[in-house]
């Protein structure tokens, strides 16, 4: 920097960009040169440390100027001096105290400071405390120019000028080798930092990772970053994932956001692993639809799906219809398949043996249904099952592999904040059953899904469910196979507690004369003290239907449009009924009634049944938008009620 110009400003967010740009790197060499110190002539007794080396930084002597001969080292004032941990001894052995003395100017002193600080940068490279840089490691940029010197860089940063705010390089630079094998990391030391930070069972702050830099960067650990470079290849990774927390808005007018069970099931191994239970009560269409042998190479392309002919090695053909694991071995369960051949051997005719059950090793598959149609026309007898072949996911799948995924999602109430106090919040979490029991009995296999201080359980899974709906296959990379997979997802068991599992089967909880959400057990105080019902509660009661609860919940809604809060809270203690969507609505409907009641009698506005049946139709059907397939049936219901003659009232 050219004195005769008076000082030069910069922004301190450009500080990064201003050291890399060729004027500085000129600028900054024309004044190391000018102001370079010379090698002392005869080697030290006693090495100095940084901090003798900083210590002298308040006496301009010790600053030599262009022309003047530097010191000898019997002349250095700290010659003498001896350090021991963080003691420091003259020539004597005795024990140094340092006073700062009385301080000049406090911009004076300031200036001095850097200025000392900047002169000494050209001997720092080589000190063992900022470790070795090389220039052939050193990036160009787009335009040819070579990055700023890493070592002065470095020694701005350790100096304390500059901060983490500063657009901030990387402290020491990967091979390129080691880049491409910690892909998309870029090198060891940031995959294990990032990894590091992850750990589920232990959590840093923030604090605790910048000293855990720190620490490294002074063991000379190479490629390590800054804090913020770190944090800028977090949020890296995770925009090239794709993993983001989506906002929903639920019925009720909730605000959450949840990561879907897609995404989350997208980053984890998909297993084929199925349970005795899953076989013998599930439906086929609701199981595994595929099988190929990726073990074999030349044969990893040839997929066999269910309700599908395939040929045996043998040469015997099998319909088959479920695939299972057995001890690890994936085995499938095939009905026999006849089979006659016409003139010309242009067609094939299939006769399925029907109860001809049995269980072979998927490796015995030879050819699937695709192959079988290569060489000629398939048809089957008229006795023989009807089945659609080629399997309809073909098409979906365009040669992808199809899994089927089935998810444990559960709902608890938990606490939001650290400390003892209370702060209630609704979390949401997904398994994959498809692991094995022993997996699923980790705390790492758990995945969370979303929290809301505000939206209930119910209105979660509705934004859950949008992942689960029936024709819904998510795309997905399979590390393994290296190859794109489609995938879609089934709730399989809803666990919770007494609480949640009361609210999701919209039951009143066990507080209500029903207490009980699985049948009509219970009653009224007085009845329940009774010979008989004392002794209801050990024999099984009347269950409930899904067809009875619906058909409760539309009758409160009615009873809402009348006004009478009354009528209401009776239904839910009579029927063990009290669904928390609902009663939103329930509430909304009783204020709305009542303000038409008292404008029926103060302004003397009447209002007929057909009048107050076609409001409710139209204020329903705005209220619960599409996120209530209800509202069109209930506010039928309320219609037709009104309309037949009765009044609000």
């Amino acid at each position: 920097m050219d004195s005769t110009l008076g000082p030069t400003i910069i922004k301190k967010v450009s500080k990064a960009s201003h050291t890399r740009s060729a004027s500085h790197r000129q600028a900054f060499q024309m004044w190391t040169n000018r102001n370079a110190v010379p090698e002392p002539e005869a080697p030290r007794a006693v090495p100095l440390s940084f901090i003798d080396i900083l210590g002298s930084r308040s006496e301009e002597q010790h600053v030599p100027e262009p022309g003047q001969r530097p010191p000898s080292p019997s002349s250095h004032p700290l010659y003498h001096v001896t350090q021991y941990d963080d003691e420091f001894f003259d020539q004597s052995g005795e024990k140094i105290l340092f006073s700062a003395g009385h301080l000049p100017d406090a911009d004076l002193a300031e200036r001095r400071e850097i200025q000392a600080q900047i002169n000494r940068a050209a001997i720092l490279p080589s000190h063992s405390m900022y470790g070795h840089f090389s220039e052939e490691l050193q990036p160009e940029e787009p335009n040819g120019e070579s990055t700023v010197d890493g070592a002065f860089a470095a020694a701005m940063e350790r100096m304390g000028i500059a901060d983490e705010s500063d657009d901030e390089e990387e402290f020491g630079f990967a091979r390129i080798d080691e880049e491409e094998a910690w892909f998309p990391h870029g090198s060891r030391t940031m995959f294990m930092l990032d990894l590091l930070d992850n750990l589920p069972r232990l959590r840093l702050s923030d604090d605790h990772l910048k000293a855990i830099i720190w620490v490294m960067r002074e063991c000379q650990t190479p490629n390590v970053p800054s804090f913020s470079v770190l944090r800028r290849k977090q949020a890296s990774l995770t925009r090239e994932l794709g993993i983001t927390s989506e906002l929903h808005t639920s019925s009720l007018g909730n605000h959450f956001y949840m990561n879907h069970p897609a995404k989350l099931l997208a980053l984890g191994l998909i297993s084929s692993f199925a349970s005795g239970k899953w076989v013998s009560e599930t439906d086929l269409d609701n199981l595994s639809p595929m099988w190929a042998d990726w073990g074999n190479i030349s044969n990893a392309h040839r997929h066999f799906y269910i309700k599908e002919l395939a040929q045996l090695h043998d040469g015997s053909y099998v319909l088959l219809l479920r695939w299972v694991t057995l001890k690890g071995v994936i085995h499938v369960d095939v009905q026999d398949v006849q089979v006659e051949q016409t003139s010309g051997c242009e067609k094939h005719l299939f006769n399925i043996k029907t109860g001809s059950f049995r269980q072979i090793t998927a490796t015995s598959l030879r050819r699937n249904y695709l192959d079988i149609e290569a060489s000629g026309i398939v048809e089957f007898t008229e006795y023989s099952p009807r089945y659609c072949m080629p399997h309809p996911m073909r098409e979906k799948a365009q040669g992808r592999p199809v899994f089927r995924l089935r998810i444990m999602p559960w709902s608890d109430d938990v606490s939001g904040n650290v400390s003892k106090q209370y702060n209630a919040h609704t979390n949401m979490y997904v398994t994959n059953l498809n692991l094995p029991h022993q997996k699923l009995q980790q705390e790492y296999f758990i995945r969370f899904s979303s929290t809301s201080p505000h939206a209930s359980s119910s209105e979660q899974f509705v934004a859950l469910g949008e992942d689960c709906a029936p024709g819904v296959w998510h795309h997905a990379y399979d590390c393994e196979l290296e190859q794109e997979i489609l995938f879609d997802i089934i709730p399989h068991v809803l666990p919770a507690d007494n609480p949640q599992q009361s609210e999701t089967s919209s039951h009143i909880g066990m507080g209500g004369n029903l207490g009980c959400r699985r049948d009509y057990t219970g009653g009224t105080k007085e009845i329940c003290e009774t010979d008989e019902g004392y002794d209801a509660f050990y024999k099984p009661g009347i269950p409930r239907k899904p067809e009875q609860t619906i058909q409760a919940i539309r009758w409160q809604i009615w009873l809402a449009c009348t006004g009478n809060d009354t009528d209401v809270k009776a239904s839910s203690a009579a029927t063990g009924v009290k669904d928390k969507i609902s009663q939103h609505w329930v509430s909304v409907l009783l204020e709305k009634a009542k303000t038409l009641q008292h404008e029926r009698l103060t302004v003397g506005t009447g209002i007929t049944g057909d009048l107050f049946g076609s409001f409710v139709h139209v204020w329903l059907a705005g209220a619960f938008g599409s996120n209530f397939a209800r509202a069109s049936t209930l506010s039928c219901l309320v219609g037709s009620h009104h309309s037949s003659g009765i009044k609000s009232s």
